[in-house]
């Protein structure tokens, strides 16, 4: 779901109905006055498709699909690869379809993006991620290009961003702008092809304390509107 979220197929059909069960999530909790709930929300799982990704910028290619590999979540993860074997400069990118759905997703309050990560053994000295997201408010790293996050190199790791409220109080203006995640990777590279394989991309809402429902409740109610409309 990410650079404009074109080619809707699959990929947009998991979104909406995704979205649905979270916006009946957060009406819920909001009438219940529940001040601990949770939900998450699959951006992507990439089944044998890009589903709208892409890399940029960099080495990287989406080289193929795994059923082996990385694998997460469905049958198979998304195969990424630095043929050169040149080492990761920090400019290269991997990214998505830019969507409103993603949007909307952003502008919930306490939210936290993560995605599964395999490295191959080997095949990196360190990784060092990146998330940044493109859309309202411009183009916006979350952790403020500190690259937060490394993977374990030779297995699997969950790699998980909170978006800060700086970036939520921007969404929530621009809830129709259309948004698209996108991950910046460096590091080193050891001998031979560097692949690692990305599975799971996915939205966990942490709905917090009942001064913050009112909000919560709001943007739920959008969600399921948006959402309701676009699957007529």
């Amino acid at each position: 779901m990410i650079f404009p979220c074109g080619g809707e197929g699959i990929r947009s059909m998991k979104i909406r109905s995704s979205l649905c069960i979270v916006s009946a999530v957060l009406i819920c909790t909001v009438l219940m006055g529940s001040s601990h709930a949770g939900a998450q929300v699959l951006i992507n799982s990439w089944e044998n498709s890009s589903e709208g990704w892409g890399t940029f910028q960099g080495d990287y290619q989406i080289s193929g699909y795994s059923t082996t590999l990385g694998v997460t979540d469905g049958t198979y993860s998304m195969t990424i690869t630095s043929p050169s074997n040149t080492a990761p400069n920090y400019a290269g990118l991997v990214g998505g379809t830019a969507s409103t759905a993603i949007t909307q997703l952003l502008a919930i309050p306490g939210q936290a993006i993560s995605v599964d990560v395999y490295t191959s053994p080997g095949a990196f000295s360190y990784m060092q991620w990146d998330l940044a997201t493109n859309g309202a408010g411009g183009y916006n790293s979350v952790d403020g290009y500190s690259y937060s996050q490394s993977p374990v190199i030779g297995s699997e790791t969950t790699l998980t961003w909170t978006i800060p409220s700086s970036l939520t109080s921007t969404y929530l203006a621009n809830i129709t702008t259309p948004t698209s995640l996108n991950f910046q990777i460096g590091g080193g590279q050891s001998t031979g092809p560097a692949t690692f394989y990305m599975d799971n991309l996915r939205a966990s809402i942490a709905v917090p304390e009942p001064a913050s429902l009112a909000l919560l409740g709001f943007g739920g109610l959008s969600l399921l509107g948006v959402t309701m409309r676009r699957s007529r």
